[in-house]
């Protein structure tokens, strides 16, 4: 509309969209990326932020400073540290190796099993924080695996939700900053009612008794793919079996085990989603349940539901509309929310971070002490 407007003319209702317009849409120059071209922009972009872009070296090194020219009165303010520095590594060891090197000031996500390392190595700080990303095991109650699969019956599917030890997993495997969910989406999402979610305990001997009613009290063999750490895999294959179900694990690359669930070949997919850090179930639900590629369920009942809470604004109409629809999968047992994600800090004692569920790094609101 002018030099400060936008309007944006929507296709359809969309009420998540000041969601993503804030999270998730960029906003850049019209003119000047059309003059240097995709390549030109991404070696010298022009972004709005607290930071602007000096250098990008390759794909590896990206310099930021701090824009003394950001509008006043942002809700970001202005950042007290005027350089950041970003450097890609190859992996953990190498990122660990610069911080305890003093080459780096702040990394994330390393083995959980190094954090007393860290936290202990002088001058540095450790941080276990829980994210929005949840770990899920989708299951192919649609057949879309074919018509003798096993879990299209409901009491096979109920019988893996009681065989798998969500909790030890917790305690074993995230460091106390993660918790078990029941719902299929992160709970602070508008519309994640976690009362509306059946909830299944812990229980192997029911899990037995549900695979006899089900037809099934020698169990049955199906394929466990997955792209999360092996040691989570196998957990899940061990509490599997310890009912009489012989998954065998298939450990592929993201990129590669994600084709394959996109293909309908994966009658269980282990698997995590962030819901690209946007705080409505709009960004978890329709992923799973609308008749795309990675919905396993393809129930006419739950898509009209998730579809019926994103085409209203009225919030107590969408809240009502995704409530019938957790009720619904969690009832069905048709996708077992395993346990939200923790992430692990480790960051000079000098800076003053933040961590927050979205996993996003606000260093505009850091500080050196």
């Amino acid at each position: 509309l002018d030099d400060l407007r936008v309007r944006v003319r929507l296709s359809r209702v969309f009420p998540a969209a000041m969601e993503y317009i804030a999270m998730v849409l960029p906003i850049w120059p019209k003119a000047y990326r059309e003059r240097v071209g995709a390549q030109g922009y991404a070696a010298a972009p022009v972004g709005t932020g607290p930071y602007r872009v000096t250098r990008v070296d390759g794909e590896n090194a990206i310099d930021l400073e701090r824009f003394d020219g950001y509008f006043a009165g942002s809700p970001k303010g202005k950042p007290a540290i005027r350089r950041i520095l970003i450097t890609e590594v190859a992996d953990s060891d190498a990122e660990l190796a610069a911080l305890l090197g003093g080459s780096a000031d702040w990394i994330w996500d390393f083995p959980p099993d190094k954090l007393a390392m860290v936290a202990t190595a002088p001058g540095l700080q450790a941080v276990v924080a829980e994210t929005m990303r949840v770990a899920y095991l989708n299951m192919d109650s649609a057949g879309r695996t074919g018509a003798e699969n096993p879990l299209t019956n409901q009491k096979v599917r109920q019988a893996i939700f009681m065989a798998v030890d969500r909790g030890a997993m917790v305690r074993q495997f995230m460091l106390g900053a993660s918790r078990v969910i029941d719902t299929p989406c992160y709970p602070t999402q508008f519309g994640c009612d976690q009362g509306a979610a059946v909830r299944y305990e812990y229980n192997p001997d029911k899990a037995r008794q549900l695979l006899t009613e089900a037809g099934y009290p020698n169990g049955f063999s199906t394929d466990l793919v997955s792209y999360l750490l092996p040691q989570w895999t196998e957990a899940v294959r061990g509490y599997l079996k310890a009912v009489g179900i012989e998954a065998r694990v298939v450990q592929l690359p993201v990129a590669d085990a994600i084709r394959r669930n996109e293909a309908g070949e994966s009658p269980l997919n282990m698997g995590s989603w962030g819901s690209y850090s946007i705080n409505d179930v709009s960004a978890f639900l329709p992923y799973f349940f609308t008749g795309g590629p990675n919905d396993y369920t393809r129930d006419p009942a739950i898509e009209a539901l998730v579809r019926q809470g994103g085409s209203v604004t009225d919030a107590d109409e969408r809240r009502k509309a995704y409530a019938q629809a957790i009720k619904l999968i969690t009832a069905q047992a048709n996708f077992l929310p395993l346990f939200t994600y923790s992430k692990t800090y480790g960051f000079s004692r000098n800076l003053n971070f933040k961590p927050f569920p979205d996993e996003l790094p606000r260093f505009y609101l850091s500080s050196w002490k």
